[in-house]
């Protein structure tokens, strides 16, 4: 641990401590005499030969070999910063609450999985399972739609768009099964 002293209203002494956990780096600086935490750090890791981070204000994007994805987080009263020529990600906040200190985070956990996405892409597997009416799932649209039909007995035909930049395709190897794939984990998810 080191000790700094920093002048703000009052004249109070800082902890600063650090650790490394798997790619991530957590700093928490306290305030001793109010025993109120100033300010949370949290800051993640990259591979620079693949991956290319930018960010402006607080909007992040990500390019890598399966395409680009950005995120808007000015929602959020962050500070967003690249480190160590571009290698490293700095998300921080300044006087938080207890609950938004846990959007640090949820941000740097939003941005690993924009990495994860422009790297290597997500997959999803759905199976469709029936009782006694045997539903028929088909692909329509080149992977673009779902549609089921003779769910519950039903008539109508149910059509399910897929969201921008998610594919869906039947599974050859197994019987009732479509795979949705994409960059973007939130895109995927919530198509199925």
């Amino acid at each position: 641990m080191i000790a700094k002293v920093v002048w703000r209203r009052h004249c109070c002494v800082e902890m600063w401590g650090s650790g490394c956990y798997y790619g991530f780096h957590l700093a928490l600086s306290c305030c001793v005499l109010c025993e109120k935490c100033c300010t949370d750090t949290y800051c993640r890791c990259f591979p620079e030969w693949t991956v290319k981070v930018s960010v402006k204000g607080r909007k992040v994007t990500v390019k890598g070999p399966r395409g680009t994805l950005s995120r808007d987080f000015g929602h959020l009263r962050l500070d967003v910063q690249l480190l160590e020529n571009g290698t490293q990600l700095k998300t921080e906040l300044w006087f938080g609450s207890r609950k938004s200190n846990a959007c640090i985070r949820t941000v740097t956990s939003h941005i690993a999985n924009m990495i994860t996405g422009v790297t290597k892409g997500f997959l999803y597997k759905m199976r469709m399972v029936y009782a006694h009416f045997p539903i028929a799932v088909g692909v329509e649209d080149g992977g673009k739609k779902v549609a089921i039909r003779n769910f519950l007995g039903e008539k109508i035909v149910r059509e399910v768009p897929m969201l921008e930049g998610v594919k869906v395709e039947r599974s050859t190897d197994v019987k009732d099964e479509i795979v949705l794939s994409g960059n973007d984990i939130n895109a995927v998810s919530q198509s199925g």
